[in-house]
């Protein structure tokens, strides 16, 4: 079973990590992160980051599945 991040660690991560974990666990049963949003304004480094973490975990599920 997969252990699930807080919301509390999620927000204490960088960006990148914060896309990349809420895309990997925020459909989980019991999960924190459940409803949260990339939380940087758009055209920041930070949102880009958060993007660029999202789309690595978009790769990784799909990596996966081959």
């Amino acid at each position: 079973m997969m252990t699930l991040i807080t919301l509390a660690d999620w927000k204490a991560l960088s960006p990148r990590q914060q896309g990349y974990i809420l895309y990997m666990q925020e459909e989980h049963l019991g999960s924190e992160l459940k409803g949260q949003n990339n939380p940087y304004a758009q055209g920041t480094k930070e949102h880009d980051q958060f993007v660029a973490g999202s789309q690595a975990a978009v790769n990784a599920v799909m990596d996966m599945e081959e």
